[in-house]
C-alpha cells in the first residue's frame, strides 16, 4: 500500500535528490472525515513497511524531535502542529485495528480531494 514510501526508504538521504524544476499539486481533504481516511491509510501503510524493516533502520514517522524543531524554527505554527498531532493520534488509534488484523489491503480513499 505504501509503494512510494517503500521506494523512498530504499535509498539513503545521500542517494535521494530534490528536483527544483519538478512540481506537484496536492489537493487536501475537504473534511475531517476524509482527512482521517487518508491519515489512517498512511498509518497502516507505514506500519506495514516498518514490519519489513530492521529496528535500526530509519523511520518515516514524524517524531517529537521533528515537531520541536519545526516549532523552534516557526513558533507561529503552534496551532497547526497541535491539529497535526491530534489528527495523528486519532488516525493511529483507528489504524491500530487494521494493523492488529494485518489488514493492509483496505484502501481508505479520500474522495473529497478529487472533486472539482
Amino acid at each position: 500500500m505504501a509503494d512510494d514510501l517503500a521506494a523512498s526508504l530504499a535509498f539513503t538521504p545521500g542517494e535521494r535528490r530534490v528536483v527544483d524544476a519538478a512540481t506537484v499539486v496536492i489537493q487536501p481533504p475537504r473534511t475531517w472525515r476524509d482527512l482521517m481516511r487518508r491519515r489512517v491509510r498512511a498509518a497502516v501503510s507505514t506500519a506495514q513497511v516498518e514490519q519489513h524493516r530492521g529496528p535500526d533502520e530509519a523511520s518515516a514517522r514524524t517524531g517529537k524531535a521533528d515537531l520541536k524543531a519545526i516549532l523552534r524554527r516557526e513558533p507561529r505554527l503552534l496551532v497547526p502542529v497541535v491539529v497535526f498531532v491530534a489528527a495523528a493520534v486519532a488516525a493511529r488509534r483507528e489504524a491500530s485495528k487494521a494493523i492488529r488484523a494485518q489488514d493492509f489491503g483496505t484502501w481508505l480513499r479520500d474522495d473529497s480531494s478529487r472533486q472539482n
